[in-house]
């Protein structure tokens, strides 16, 4: 009986110890990085793989793309599973090795914000697949996509690159 008792703080204290308190001022280590716990971009959840804390901070997309009527911010973290990149937003759908996320239109402009783990490394894309008149597309907007590796919140803007039609 005892012997079970102190099985059982000892694993109540080990899953105490692996928990992020989000009630300090201070900068904690999480994912060897120094991430501000009061900061409310950040949301920490249990790896329960690792039993560790993964924070999660909002990464912004803008992209200005006035000939675009439907956009899909397409990506992927080079240093997670995608099965596991998949869960950190709604709306995700995992095809063919990479991420889609529609991006909402504000005007002539598209926004997400994506949820990553700090130190995540990103290779993003722009998916066009409508016009602003409503026609159907499937345009990639390669030269405005990018890498780029998350560490603190802010803001990517680009601007839409549409390729040049030739007139005969």
């Amino acid at each position: 009986m005892g012997r079970n008792i102190r099985l059982f703080i000892t694993v109540l204290l080990f899953f105490i110890g692996n928990s992020v308190e989000a009630n300090s001022d201070v900068k904690k280590i999480i994912n060897r990085n120094y991430v501000p716990i009061n900061d409310s971009s950040t949301k920490p959840l249990l790896d329960t793989t690792n039993h560790s804390a993964v924070t999660l901070i909002e990464q912004e997309f803008n992209y200005y793309a006035p000939q675009s009527g439907t956009v899909y911010l397409v990506w992927n973290a080079e240093n997670h599973p995608l099965d596991e990149s998949v869960s950190w937003n709604e709306n995700t759908k995992l095809t063919k090795g990479l991420l889609y996320l529609p991006m909402i239109a504000h005007d002539d402009t598209f926004n997400i914000k994506l949820k990553v783990p700090v130190g995540t490394t990103l290779q993003y894309y722009f998916w066009i697949t409508k016009s602003n008149q409503g026609h159907y597309l499937d345009f990639w907007d390669l030269q405005s996509s990018g890498k780029t590796t998350v560490t603190k919140v802010c803001t990517i803007n680009k601007n839409a690159i549409y390729s040049k039609v030739e007139k005969n």
